[in-house]
């Protein structure tokens, strides 16, 4: 498994992320369920979201990061990678309402899907959790 982490490594290094992506499944089907394996299971969907990421494959990176997630709630990484993609998202929403401003009046709403809650990291590497609620924004 470890060897398998490794080559995915040297692939994500050459910037060759579907290679990379398939290594990283590969040694996570090898990986199982069993406890011993959790830590790198954990390494190994934290980087089977970055090449997700980096293929601009959203939806799938953020499955990655949720299932990093229900193995270990506070993993950095994970947070900070589905941060990403809510950025990303978030993003392209932003994009598409600014084509429809012309033709559309209204004020600016936030799709569910991206107003639930973001981790965003400052630049002390501090993070913060956004929320919104009614147009409004919390940070805690």
């Amino acid at each position: 498994m470890e060897k398998l982490k490794q080559e995915g490594n040297q692939l994500f290094s050459a910037q060759d992320y579907e290679g990379a992506l398939n290594i990283y499944l590969k040694a996570v089907e090898l990986s199982g369920s069993n406890a011993s394996g959790e830590d790198v299971k954990l390494v190994l969907l934290q980087n089977c979201a970055a090449c997700q990421i980096k293929l601009g494959r959203y939806p799938e990176a953020e499955e990655f990061c949720n299932t990093a997630l229900k193995i270990d709630p506070t993993a950095i990484k994970a947070l900070f990678r589905r941060s990403q993609v809510w950025f990303h998202l978030s993003q392209h929403f932003l994009r598409q309402s600014g084509r429809r401003r012309g033709r559309k009046s209204g004020a600016f709403q936030m799709p569910s899907l991206i107003s639930e809650k973001l981790f965003v990291c400052n630049s002390r590497n501090r993070y913060f959790e956004v929320s919104w609620c009614k147009n409004r924004l919390f940070i805690s």
